[in-house]
């Protein structure tokens, strides 16, 4: 019996021993209670679903705006520019193009937190990797972020990790990848990425023209779904839909009406960045395409290994890729988990369409890239998510090195950057660059630039912050996120509070 059956083996008996842990489902204090929603799709594919309440080509108001929490403005000066502005005009060639803001980010700070899976509960969680705001813990909130951010602000000290500073407290984390005692002395660390690369787009060619906007306050997961790694619910809501009978991952439909499309989850990919470092080219995995969906293949071996070699070598680049589902519930700010009020849309098989669940509201998809340094094969066969685990637990089955990605997002934006203002005299990114309001043209807004005249500082260059909180504000500094030295790395510190004792372990 081989080693890697052996570990299939044991790991499966440690599944019929150790109940899955419940994630703690206390509501955040600033957002209403869950309204539950049943998705269902239309049986006629001759007429896309209905958007919201159909009431216009958005589909109405969503409910979930006045529901939304007011607006904390920033009280800092100095974070936007003039200067280096760069936008496109998308409406040109709406079939192919991508209408985006896009910004950049770097790694905040580590934490066994998560304050929408385990709300008011510190050390609930599996390790989480954070960027974006810099406080953000067990008990954040869209208030707390925007005035935590205000007051970093007014004392100096930096508010986020992402260009503008306090006007972008958005908190993000995602399960770190770690690497158990790489020096031989018994500490674990994470994998730090150099740097993340953040969209919100309207992409026509998929169908989501006519977005509503994002609003304040809003939280979600994007990604595997830690609750259902295999996507079982849905798969079972798109049988019903194609008139079957059958549950999760075996129901079959009768009709071949729609189709499961993701979960968000784009897999990994390698990138050849020391041959040509500008513009790096795809180095593809032994199963073709450009993307693998671990990092190590289910038998142990490299996803990498061309004709007995190892071909993403060291000092390549191994880049993550999350996206959001785009329909919304248009009610919900939060929901048990960080799941129930999303859905990614699924294939109208016959019709080459993208569809929404009944009822829903498009909203801008967050698209989310991580880039990691690594020293080759050697290196990276180590790597595991802080999350893989957890996802097997709930799964009842392994899950291979790095295949539970997922992301999670508590908007905490400046609203006059985020959508424009009250009065409509500025334009916000949602509305320039993607047209939520549906009066404006759209554009490809680089350097995080959010409207016609003004970026935020920091999404262009070396730039420091004004504060001097970060010089600079987001760095690209490759060189300093490393394997080989425990500088390079984040020492994981120990969890205290009722979450898993290690990064890569059954809960304790």
């Amino acid at each position: 019996m081989g080693l890697v059956t052996m570990k299939k083996l044991f790991f499966l008996s440690l599944l019929a021993l150790i109940p899955a842990i419940a994630h703690g489902q206390a509501k955040p204090p600033d957002v209403p209670d869950y309204v539950p929603v049943t998705i269902t799709y239309g049986t006629d594919t001759n007429t896309p679903n209905r958007i919201g309440d159909g009431s216009d080509a958005r589909g109405g108001v969503m409910p979930v705006l006045a529901k939304q929490p007011a607006d904390i403005p920033s009280t800092a000066s100095g974070w936007k520019t003039s200067s280096g502005v760069s936008v496109v005009t998308c409406a040109d060639d709406l079939a192919n193009k991508e209408c985006k803001f896009r910004s950049r980010a770097n790694i905040s700070h580590i934490g066994y937190d998560d304050p929408i899976r385990n709300y008011g509960a510190p050390g609930a969680s599996h390790l989480h990797c954070f960027f974006g705001s810099t406080t953000t813990n067990a008990y954040s909130t869209y208030t707390s972020l925007r005035n935590r951010a205000n007051e970093a602000a007014a004392n100096g000290k930096a508010a986020s990790t992402f260009a503008g500073g306090p006007y972008n407290a958005t908190g993000y984390w995602f399960p770190c990848v770690v690497k158990t005692n790489p020096f031989g002395d018994g500490k674990n660390y994470v994998v730090k990425p150099y740097q993340f690369v953040i969209y919100y787009a309207e992409n026509p060619g998929i169908g989501t023209l006519n977005l509503q906007r994002l609003p304040r306050g809003l939280r979600y997961v994007l990604g595997t779904n830690m609750d259902d790694p295999d996507d079982c619910g849905v798969k079972n809501e798109i049988s019903l839909a194609n008139s079957g009978t059958g549950t999760g991952c075996t129901g079959t439909g009768t009709v071949n009406r729609y189709a499961y499309r993701t979960n968000g989850f784009e897999g990994w990919k390698c990138l050849d960045t020391v041959s040509n470092p500008g513009n790096p080219p795809l180095v593809p995995p032994a199963a073709g395409g450009a993307l693998s969906p671990s990092l190590v293949n289910a038998d142990g071996t490299d996803p990498w290994l061309v004709g007995g070699v190892h071909t993403c070598t060291a000092g390549m680049t191994l880049v993550a890729g999350v996206n959001a589902p785009s329909c919304y519930d248009g009610n919900n700010l939060w929901a048990p988990g960080g799941y129930k009020n999303f859905r990614y849309s699924v294939t109208v098989v016959d019709k080459g369409r993208k569809d929404c669940f009944t009822g829903a509201y498009r909203v801008p998809v967050l698209e989310i890239t991580f880039y990691f340094k690594h020293n080759g094969w050697d290196d990276f066969k180590d790597w595991r998510l802080s999350s893989d685990d957890m996802a097997a637990l709930a799964a009842g089955h392994p899950m291979p090195n790095g295949s539970s990605f997922h992301t999670d997002w508590l908007g905490a934006w400046d609203d006059t950057v985020f959508f424009g203002s009250a009065d409509g005299t500025v334009q916000g990114w949602q509305r320039y660059c993607l047209n939520v309001a549906g009066t404006d043209t759209p554009h490809l807004c680089d350097s995080s630039t959010f409207n016609a005249t003004t970026r935020l500082v920091g999404g262009s260059g070396a730039e420091g912050a004004p504060d001097a909180s970060r010089n600079p504000q987001v760095s690209v500094d490759v060189d300093q996120y490393t394997t080989t030295t425990a500088a390079g790395m984040a020492l994981i510190p120990p969890n205290k509070g009722s979450g898993p004792a290690i990064i890569n372990a059954v809960p304790k």
